[in-house]
């Protein structure tokens, strides 16, 4: 166990990495949104790894949101290989070509980093299962433990962690494909479609990937994931509407009224978070690539680790 006298250094060590944050505030209907620019931040305000007392820092209304780059990790390579348990190394090696297996074991052994002082565990030792719909949880030995979700596509990573409730997080690589038209139509709700079709050429793509990293959101906070019908319920389409979620009579459980908010995300990408309802902001922070000293895609000298 950590010493006192690490945990008041870790805390001062994140105070000092929130003073160095740009941060401002949003209102979505009753919850103030805080969230840094954390992709246009001065590179001396990065993030490295999370304190030790990181678990007391997780208030009971807030969502945590950590950025992560898969190609510039924070972790080296002989790092993440001894993280990385042996469903994870299989999973890994399933994929067809290198830089997904880099970026899965980049996604899974920075996840695993990141989660281990909110569990207060080492990052090795901790142990997931599933839910009876597929969904990981962290299993806790002797307290409750943080509840999660990742999120990854093309190079980058995000991970949502929250003390409790219903929470799920998305992130997608916009990609132009000649089919997104039909796509739209097989995966939205028909008033989700509609209004898509209603939209300018040079505007689908982006309402396209905002309305399907909403979707993706809702239905992994819900934990049925793809089992949920993607018409039994409708985010916003259109540009500038600020997202919310309707749901159609009985096609959730009681009590799963989760807050849809928009995530910032980097050029290219777009991102999305359902949190538990009781949330009331979110803390964004942009996990520093230590290896090779960058922070995605900025030149960065990131700081040591306070140690265990």
């Amino acid at each position: 166990m950590p010493n006192e006298t690490a945990l008041a250094q870790s805390k001062v060590e994140f105070s000092r990495i929130e003073s160095a944050s740009t941060w401002e505030s949003w209102s979505f209907d009753d919850m103030d949104i805080e969230y840094s620019r954390a992709w246009e931040r001065e590179p001396e305000t990065y993030t490295p790894l999370p304190p030790l007392n990181a678990a007391a820092l997780l208030t009971e209304d807030e969502v945590h949101v950590w950025l992560m780059d898969l190609d510039f990790p924070a972790l080296s390579d002989a790092a993440m290989d001894v993280l990385l348990s042996d469903e994870e190394a299989v999973r890994c090696a399933a994929f067809a070509f290198p830089l997904l297996q880099k970026r899965f074991r980049a996604a899974h052994a920075q996840m695993r980093e990141v989660l281990s002082p909110y569990a207060a565990m080492p990052a090795a030792a901790l142990k997931f299962d599933k839910g009876a719909e597929g969904k990981p949880f962290l299993c806790g030995e002797s307290k409750p433990s943080p509840i999660f979700n990742l999120s990854h596509s093309g190079n980058l990573a995000m991970l949502a962690i929250a003390r409790s409730g219903d929470l799920g997080v998305d992130i997608e690589e916009q990609r132009k494909t000649d089919d997104l038209d039909s796509l739209a139509e097989s995966v939205f709700a028909p008033s989700e479609h509609a209004a898509y079709q209603c939209l300018p050429e040079h505007q689908r793509l982006d309402a396209f990937f905002k309305c399907w990293t909403r979707k993706e959101a809702v239905i992994k906070a819900d934990g049925r994931g793809l089992g949920m019908k993607l018409d039994s319920f409708v985010v916003p389409v259109e540009p500038g509407v600020r997202p919310y979620v309707a749901f159609e009579a009985g096609a959730v459980r009681n009590g799963f009224h989760p807050k849809l908010i928009d995530l910032p995300a980097p050029q290219g990408f777009s991102a999305a978070l359902a949190a538990p309802g009781a949330s009331e902001k979110v803390r964004f922070l942009r996990l520093s690539g230590k290896e090779t000293g960058k922070a995605i895609g900025r030149d960065n000298s990131p700081p040591e680790r306070v140690g265990r």
